[in-house]
């Protein structure tokens, strides 16, 4: 089960590495508006209580978060989508 993740989140690493780990490219700003300190781009500010909503029913976002090593350097930093939490 384990193993079939693992080929899950490389398939789509594959297919769509810009939705992964974004560029600072116009295209890229627009639809991730937010900036942490780690230079990572984020579709929602989880400060913010309707982008947290938002975030909550956007599985894609989630699984975005759930595979980027630097998610986690954000939120040990207190960021969560470019705002503190």
């Amino acid at each position: 089960m384990k193993k079939i993740i693992l080929l899950a989140i490389i398939a789509l690493l594959i297919a769509f590495p810009a939705i992964a780990w974004s560029d600072n490219n116009n295209d890229d700003n627009k639809e991730y508006p937010y900036e942490s300190t780690s230079g990572t781009r984020y579709k929602y500010d989880l400060s913010n209580p309707s982008d947290r909503i938002r975030y909550e029913v956007d599985p894609g976002a989630q699984l975005r978060d759930s595979v980027n090593p630097r998610v986690d350097i954000d939120r040990g930093l207190g960021q969560y989508g470019g705002g503190s939490k």
